[in-house]
This record gives structure tokens, C-alpha cells and sequence, in this order.
């Protein structure tokens, strides 16, 4: 029997567990550790803008502190999409480094045949060309043609690192480099081991290895763990002559410093750490019997890395499936024993905890736990989604926004209540535009009530009409606010923002805002809501801030170019997974060679602006063109609506593939 660590079963201040929302659909690569304790978190992302058959991910970031918060003051809120395309359905290409370096294994074209390669990005995205040539290195092997289930990264504590390859006939290539991406000459064979498939490992997905300090390689497969000597051959001392059959799948493997080696894995939703002696027998000091669990298969958590940090304490790195948020990138610390680091992550209160800084925040909370979310300073925009939250702007404007009745609510015997803490009337918004209520009232006919218990020391807004499932809004704010909720800090419609028939500039602030510049060179800038930016003629700047902002473009007039003038618009933010641009009242159907109703992609040389463009003029010589900044030129990195085809364009789009933009 393992020993449980449930964080519910905890009574201490942490629970040695953290968890944060990503993109929607990620796989964890692997985590690194620097210096002073930072952890970095490499994941891939699929944003799914290719439709129903795109497999492509992006590469992803994400820095924390040591005690498992974010650090905000990486990328603004921690996280960062990268502009690395893993082209795969599943699997392990992809890893971190210490320092954020992302590592990518890919082919690359030398001469006129395509070979194996790893590429190295830094955290801000930019290649890293003080790795191998240039920003990559060849690999001495092929990939396996199924590269994302095939190829596999080990990072080390100094971050050097092997790159594996399995094969379905057995066979097994493993690279040694070190952290700048140059062999290992003194390992293998000029820097490379190769084991026959009667060696007898199995790879099945990925696969892990670690290196002791005696040159001794360890390699997890299927369902076990083998030992080989430096040439390759069976370390007959270790388990059954060599191989250990293991009862769990290990996805991660790390040897301490004292020779004990550690492996952690998934099955059934349920985690396992076990520890071994040296010898390949379980340490029975370690855990209950050799082993820690947790997870379940209504909470499964999906093991993606392991590291041993410098005071001896366990990193795990994973996902945790959730009953509404899919899963989240997720960090489990255990002390040396096996116990839980109570030191580490989420408070133990109850709620999934996320807190802003500075600067202005967005700050999501999650659909499926009771969020507790802390704005700090700044302007910031709160949306705890469903559950019973507990929300603190903290100093600065800000907003709390409700995008759906599930998001704070109550029944006849239940309360899903969301409590504000700190609403301030003089410069706090409630954002209820998307709900669909007409304004303050009696709480019926689409009206929301103001009421006030008798200690004045709660307020409440809410309605008395119920949704099909017995549900009807209401929010709770702290103190006394009777008097001064009205329809000034509480938004019923979203805001709207409107320039002149001249140069405008437009400012947005947190709470979701249409911005329409109209005649004129306009500069509109858009805040942490869902803003809408239409710029109108002239030649205009538009900028979204964050979350996910609509690019709207009414008529050709509104971005376009002449044989001799130039009054295309520039999207200075577009944001790839979040923001949209929406060209459904121009007519062009779809992305193609720009003529025939569709729109080619390019970029300029340097692949610091990217281009949508017709090459059809209209009667005046106008034709369609407007600027990103930022190279977008990849397919999957545009989200874009489109006119509707007409039923003869349908019929011929009918088997006919996406174009690839390279």
C-alpha cells in the first residue's frame, strides 16, 4: 500500500502541490531549476487554430518562484508562448533547460538531405545562437519517422543533456551533450551509445535516461529499468541481470547524489514516486515501503519530469487533470523522505490561489475549484468563472467581469455566491455586459436588486429569476455599498469608445470596451478586457492589450494599398491562441495565393512584420493589406473569419487540404 499525500488531508499551511492554467490544450516537456531556486517550466500547446485536424503545438514557458508562485515578472504574468512550432501529435521533443533554455528536436535540411537536429530558444523566444551552430545542432542518428513519440530529452541538474531515439525494432540511440550542445566525446562512441534491440529495453514513447557517477547509464523502457555499462553491455550486478521489471509506467528518472535513484510515473490517474538503492532493490525508508502516491482517476496527475534539488527535496513536474479546466500545468514537492514539502505551493485553505503584482493583471481563475485571487496593485481585471470565489482588487481601478450566470450564483438550497472584498464605487467596475440584464430594478424582468443585510455588513446584487436548472445570479460585495452601486460601476452594456472624423487616440482600460476609431491616422489602444478594435479609414495603429481581442474590419477602405500609397493598418499585439481577426464583411473566403476571394501570408525579410493580402484590385485600384508585427506566417498562428463560400467555392474546398505557410 503507498502512502497518500492528498492535500485535502493536509492541516498545515501549504499543500505541497501547485497548479496553473495554461493555454487550454498543453503537454508538459520538462522542468529546470536555476541557481536560486527559480523554476523554469517547459510545456508545448496546442492552440488549435488549424481546425479539427491540426496537431501542431507551440512552444510555451513558464517561470515560478521557489515556494511555487508565478513570477510575474517574467513575460507579465509568468507564462509565455514561444515562436516554435512542434510539428507532432504527442510525445517528449521538447525540454527545459536551467536559464529557460527550450530545447526542440526537429529535422533540418543540410545541403540537400534532411537529418536530425536540436534547436535551443531562449525565454524572450529569440534563437539561441551560442548553441551548437548557430542555434542548432545535428544528431548523428535519425528521429524515428513518428518523431513526437520517438525522440526524447534527459536534462540534468548542470544542464547538460541526453537525446534519445527508440525504434519499434528495439534498437536505441542515445546522444550525450553537454549545455552549450556539444558531444560528449568520452561517452559511447564519440558521443553516442547504441544499444540492439537484444539488449531487450522496449522503448514505448519516450524515453528517460540519467547517468552515474561511474559512467553507468540507466534507461527506463515499457515497464522497466535497465543499468548498462559504459560500452553498453548489461550491468549484470543491478536487479535481475540488468533489468528491473517495474508495476508502473516511469515517465521520469533521476539518480541522487548518494547513488539512490529515483523513478516516477502515471497509471490509472494515479502518481508514483519510488526510490531505489543502488543495488536496483526498494528503500524502504522512502515513503510507505519505497514508494509516495497520489491522484486518483477523477483527479489524475500525468508525470512529465523529476528533479532533486540541491537540499535533497523532490520536483515533480506534471499535469493535473481537473473536472471543467482540462489539465494544468501542475508542481508536486516532496521533502527527502517522501513527505510532503508543506513549505511549497498553494495555501491550504480551500482555495486555488492565484496573485497579481505591480502592473496591470489579467487574472483568470479556474472553472473547476474556488478560487481565491488577489488583484495588488494596478488596474486589473478579475474573472474568478464558475465556483464560490473570494476576489480583492487590491489598490488601482479594477474590474471584476461575469461572462455566465454558472460564474457566481445560487439555488434554493445552495450558494455559489462570489464575495468582493474590497469593491470601491469611486473606481472599481462590475462588468455583467455579457449576462444580458438591463440595468438596476427589482431583481425581475431582467433586472438586477441592491439589497443589504441588517448588520450592513454585506451587499448584495441579484436576481430572483431562475434558469432552467434553478440557478439565478448574485455576487456578494463586503460592507455597505447600498447607496452607491449604480449604473456607473456596474456595466450592463459594454462600453463604447468612438473617435471623430479625425487623428484619435483612444485609451480602453480593464473592463471590455468596443474602440472604433473611424476617419483618420488613429492610435487605439485596448486594456486587459475582450475589446473589439475597429479602426475605420486612415492608416491605423491598433493595439489589443491582453486577453482575447476582435481585429474588425468593416470595409476595404479600413486597410488597404495602392500602386502608390500606402494605408494598410498594423496590428501591434496579436496575440496567437487569444485575439481574433475578423474579415467576414470583405468576402475574402479563406488564406491562399491572394486572388480567387483568398489572401496570402508573407513576411518581410527580417520576419519582424507579417503581411494578409490580396493582389485583386478594386475599381479605384485598391487592394486589400494589413501589417502584424511579429512573425504569424505559420497557418496554425492565424485565427481569422472569414465570408461564408459561396456553395459552388464549397463544393470545390470539399478534400482539398489547408495550405502549409512556411
Amino acid at each position: 500500500m503507498s502512502q497518500s499525500i492528498s492535500p485535502a488531508a493536509s492541516l498545515v499551511q501549504k499543500t505541497g502541490m501547485v497548479a496553473t492554467t495554461l493555454w487550454g490544450s498543453d503537454k508538459i516537456a520538462g522542468i529546470a531549476v536555476d541557481p536560486d531556486g527559480a523554476i523554469w517550466l517547459g510545456a508545448y500547446s496546442r492552440l488549435g487554430l488549424g481546425g479539427e485536424e491540426d496537431s501542431g503545438f507551440t512552444g510555451s514557458l513558464v517561470r515560478l518562484n521557489a515556494n511555487g508562485s508565478l513570477d510575474r515578472n517574467f513575460s507579465g504574468d509568468g507564462k509565455s508562448l514561444l515562436p516554435v512550432s512542434l510539428d507532432i501529435e504527442d510525445g517528449g521533443n521538447a525540454a527545459v533547460q536551467p536559464g529557460g533554455g527550450y530545447l526542440v528536436a526537429r529535422y533540418v535540411k543540410v545541403g540537400d538531405a534532411w537529418v536530425s537536429g536540436i534547436s535551443r530558444n531562449l525565454a524572450d523566444g529569440s534563437l539561441d545562437t551560442s548553441f551548437g551552430n548557430g542555434g542548432t545542432v545535428t544528431v548523428p542518428f535519425y528521429w524515428n519517422e513518428d518523431l513526437g513519440q520517438q525522440a526524447s530529452f534527459s536534462v540534468q541538474r548542470d544542464g547538460s543533456f541526453f537525446a534519445s531515439a527508440g525504434y519499434p525494432s528495439g534498437e536505441i540511440y542515445i546522444a550525450r551533450f553537454d549545455a552549450t550542445g556539444a558531444l560528449v566525446s568520452s561517452f559511447g562512441e564519440a558521443g553516442i551509445l547504441h544499444l540492439p534491440a537484444s539488449i531487450g529495453i522496449h522503448p514505448s514513447g519516450t524515453l528517460d535516461v540519467s547517468l552515474q557517477g561511474d559512467g553507468k547509464v540507466l534507461v527506463t523502457g515499457q515497464d522497466t529499468l535497465t543499468r548498462l555499462n559504459p560500452d553498453g553491455t548489461l550491468d549484470s550486478s543491478f536487479a535481475n541481470g540488468g533489468s528491473l521489471a517495474l508495476d508502473v509506467h516511469a515517465d521520469a528518472l533521476v539518480i541522487q547524489d548518494d547513488g539512490k535513484i529515483l523513478l516516477a510515473g502515471a497509471s490509472g490517474g494515479v502518481a508514483t514516486v519510488i526510490r531505489l538503492n543502488a543495488d536496483g532493490s526498494l528503500d524502504s525508508d522512502f515513503g510507505e515501503q519505497g514508494r509516495v502516491s497520489w491522484g486518483s482517476e477523477s483527479a489524475p496527475f500525468a508525470v512529465a519530469d523529476m528533479i532533486v534539488l540541491a537540499d535533497g527535496k523532490l520536483l515533480i513536474g506534471g499535469s493535473q487533470g481537473t473536472s471543467a479546466d482540462g489539465y494544468l500545468a501542475a508542481l508536486v514537492q516532496l521533502n527527502p523522505d517522501g513527505r510532503l514539502d508543506h513549505s511549497f505551493g498553494n495555501p491550504d485553505d480551500g482555495y486555488y490561489h492565484l496573485d497579481g503584482g505591480r502592473d496591470d493583471d489579467f487574472l483568470l481563475g479556474t472553472a473547476s475549484f474556488d478560487d481565491a485571487i488577489l488583484g495588488g496593485a494596478g488596474n486589473d481585471l478579475l474573472d474568478g468563472q464558475q465556483g464560490r470565489d473570494l476576489l480583492t482588487g487590491g489598490a488601482g481601478a479594477d474590474t471584476f467581469r461575469y461572462q455566465s450566470v454558472t460564474d457566481s450564483y445560487r439555488t434554493a438550497t445552495a450558494a455559489h455566491s462570489d464575495r468582493i472584498t474590497d469593491f470601491d464605487p469611486s473606481s472599481d467596475t462590475l462588468d455583467l455586459s455579457s449576462l444580458g440584464f438591463l440595468g438596476l430594478g427589482n431583481g425581475h424582468d431582467g433586472t438586477l436588486a441592491i439589497r443589504v443585510n441588517e448588520s450592513g455588513t454585506r451587499t448584495y446584487l441579484k436576481s430572483f429569476e431562475t434558469n432552467a436548472d434553478g440557478e439565478r445570479f448574485e455576487v456578494v460585495f463586503d460592507g455597505n455599498l447600498g447607496q452607491t452601486l449604480n449604473e456607473t460601476n456596474l456595466l450592463f452594456q459594454q462600453a463604447r469608445l468612438m473617435g471623430t472624423e479625425g487623428d484619435d487616440r483612444l485609451q480602453g482600460n480593464a473592463r471590455g470596451e468596443s474602440i472604433e476609431g473611424f476617419a483618420g491616422d488613429d492610435r487605439l489602444y485596448g486594456a486587459l478586457g475582450n475589446d473589439v478594435l475597429v479602426g475605420g479609414e486612415g492608416r491605423d495603429l491598433l493595439v489589443g492589450g491582453g486577453n482575447n481581442d476582435v481585429f474588425r474590419f468593416d470595409g476595404l477602405s479600413d486597410s488597404y494599398r495602392t500602386a502608390t500609397e500606402n494605408h494598410t493598418d498594423r496590428l501591434m499585439d496579436y496575440t496567437a491562441g487569444e485575439d481574433t481577426i475578423d474579415l467576414s464583411a470583405l468576402g475574402f473566403t479563406r488564406l491562399g495565393n491572394g486572388y480567387d476571394g483568398t489572401l496570402d501570408v508573407i513576411f518581410n525579410e527580417a520576419k519582424n512584420l507579417t503581411y494578409l493580402k490580396s493582389y485583386e484590385a478594386d475599381a479605384s485600384g485598391g487592394r486589400f493589406e494589413l501589417s502584424l508585427v511579429g512573425d504569424h506566417s505559420g497557418y496554425r498562428d492565424l485565427n481569422i473569419v472569414f465570408a461564408e463560400p459561396s456553395e459552388e467555392e464549397a463544393i470545390q474546398l470539399i478534400g482539398v487540404a489547408n495550405d502549409v505557410w512556411v
